[in-house]
């Protein structure tokens, strides 16, 4: 009886002291739109493209192309080698440096969101003439 009152003593205090480390534990939050720093947006009659990245301390902040029409929202890629975004017709064209990846690994594309095609060109290059990235805030 001792031994089990022990073992759930222990138990409860490593409990206790795994919650006082997750409450000090820095989360990030996605919930604002204020820290989206947007490369560029398309409005085509009630359907709206995004792209954007969220403001961090380090370099390595993943893209997101997200689409909007009336109240759904969809999220069409997270990835980091984004190059340009277009909306032509019912077809929404996403370039890539290569390969769609996130952090190097491969990411799958949908092929139709929200009654458009996805189509995606891995054709683009990078080099060191290549322009800085021009954003900005809503």
């Amino acid at each position: 009886m001792k031994i089990r009152v022990m073992l759930i003593s222990i138990a409860v205090l490593i409990l206790v002291i795994i919650g006082y480390f997750y409450f000090f534990l820095p989360v990030p939050s996605f919930e604002t739109g204020s820290k989206r720093l947007y490369l560029k947006e398309i409005q085509e009659d009630n359907m709206t493209i995004a792209w954007f990245f969220y403001s961090a301390a380090y370099s390595e902040s993943p893209d997101y192309i997200v689409a909007t029409k009336g109240s759904a929202i969809d999220t069409i890629c997270r990835a980091n080698n984004i190059a340009d975004i277009n909306l032509e017709g019912d077809s929404i064209m996403i370039g890539f440096y290569g390969s769609p990846q996130l952090y190097g690994d491969p990411i799958e594309i949908p092929i139709r969101v929200m009654g458009y095609s996805v189509l995606i060109d891995t054709g683009y290059t990078r080099d060191s003439e290549t322009a800085p990235r021009k954003f900005y805030q809503k």
